[in-house]
């Protein structure tokens, strides 16, 4: 349900400026396209997979050698 309320909010964002920058769509436009996938996102009936990667680091445990 977390990832679920992230891919909602972040669609938005990542789609406007793709879609009014290189396209050359309105807001507008952008939003009225908006509203099926919002609309496939919030459906408990479909099981959408994500890949994530994550990476971490470890400080060192002395600076010295």
């Amino acid at each position: 349900m977390y990832v679920q309320a992230l891919s909602a909010d972040a669609l938005e964002p990542v789609s406007m400026a793709l879609f009014t920058r290189v396209l050359g769509m309105s807001s507008e436009e952008v939003q009225a396209m908006l509203v099926g996938p919002r609309k496939d996102i919030m459906n408990p009936k479909l099981h959408l997979y994500i890949k994530f990667r994550f990476v971490y680091g470890r400080k060192p445990l002395s600076d010295e050698k």
